[in-house]
């Protein structure tokens, strides 16, 4: 037993720990990702869930058909108007983004989206040199990665969405 207590003394485990912590630190890039759950969250959230979202597929059908450029089957246009981006904070770290890329404007004037695409931002903090030596170096110690696959398509059935293979 006392030479369990000297294999396994606090200071040697604090020593392992803080090891384990900087090769993390420096396998993941100089970031902290590694050792952050909302790390894997975002991957699983972006996984499960980015991707496009069509909400009327006989609009969408339409558009893919004719072009953005020729009148719809319901009469309208699609707006001109620039795109509408909704940013929701999940948690300290993760953010939903939702761009909606294909709307029309009916004669009320109330916007109708055909087409949205979901992803998500991760802020991930770490330590990056950038620069040249013409421009300078700087240290960055913040960065935003985006994450969402615009190739995904999710139809809406049932009052679920369903997503289908292109």
């Amino acid at each position: 037993m006392l030479k369990l207590k000297q294999i396994f003394t606090i200071k040697r485990i604090l020593i392992f720990l803080i090891s384990l912590c900087v090769i993390l630190f420096f396998v993941g890039g100089c970031s902290f990702r590694l050792m952050d759950w909302q790390w894997y969250k975002f991957k699983y959230l972006g996984a499960k869930n980015g991707g496009g979202y069509v909400v009327e597929p006989e609009l969408y059908e339409d558009i893919n058909k004719n072009g953005i450029h020729a009148k719809l089957s319901n009469g309208y246009y699609l707006s001109r108007e620039p795109e509408k981006v909704e940013i929701k904070q999940i948690n300290s770290r993760i953010k939903e983004e939702v761009v909606h890329t294909l709307v029309y404007t009916d004669s009320n004037g109330v916007n109708h989206t055909i087409f949205y695409l979901r992803g998500f931002i991760y802020t991930e903090y770490g330590l990056w040199l950038h620069g040249d030596e013409g421009g300078g170096f700087h240290w960055d110690i913040e960065r935003e990665l985006y994450l969402g696959d615009v190739s995904r398509r999710f139809y809406l059935k049932d009052n679920k969405w369903v997503e289908v293979e292109n």
